[in-house]
């Protein structure tokens, strides 16, 4: 990939679909996983690609591999969107139709519609943006600890802290919720 990247970025830019190609379905995946409305998704994963074209001289495959860049990117950009004021809206739109957003399962088949809502407003509320970041391409975008590593900056002893203090913080802040 490094290769196509280095063509790109040398002016044929028609190789980019073949990153899209390449990537595409993965980083949707990642994307409707956390943001679950299946419009808002195709916009978001649209806007990733174009900020992933727009960033492209910035990648150094020295600091990430491509696949950990790229979802890096979408991580952030999908932490972005949560903080929006059309996503704040959209909430509030939604709870007067009464349809509040649900998320899908980060945890396992075991824990209801419910748990999964209380456990994104927990990141989003509670967690630093690192934690965030670091659950999110962990249960969403399904990188390896040494990925993240790579991608964030952050040592992989740290990360597996992270993981498991996460996941002491969520099932404390459910258990006070009952």
């Amino acid at each position: 990939m490094v290769d196509v990247i280095k063509k790109i970025l040398e002016g044929n830019t028609e190789l980019y679909r073949e990153v899209v190609s390449e990537y595409y379905e993965q980083i949707f995946y990642f994307v409707k996983k956390q943001i679950i409305n299946y419009d808002d998704s195709l916009d978001i994963t649209q806007e990733i690609f174009i900020k992933i074209y727009d960033n492209l001289k910035k990648y150094d495959e020295t600091k990430a591999s491509f696949k950990t860049w790229i979802y890096t990117i979408a991580s952030n950009y999908c932490y972005d969107f949560f903080r929006s004021k059309a996503y704040k809206n959209e909430l509030i739109t939604d709870e007067l139709e009464d349809e509040i957003p649900v998320y899908k399962d980060i945890l396992g088949d075991l824990v209801n519609e419910e748990t999964i809502d209380k456990i994104q407003s927990i990141m989003r509320n509670k967690f630093k943006k690192k934690h965030q970041v670091v659950m999110q391409l962990y249960y969403f975008g399904g990188l390896e600890v040494n990925e993240i590593s790579e991608s964030c900056g952050i040592p992989t002893k740290t990360i597996y802290s992270i993981l498991k203090g996460s996941i002491k913080k969520i099932q404390l802040e459910l258990e006070e919720s009952v």
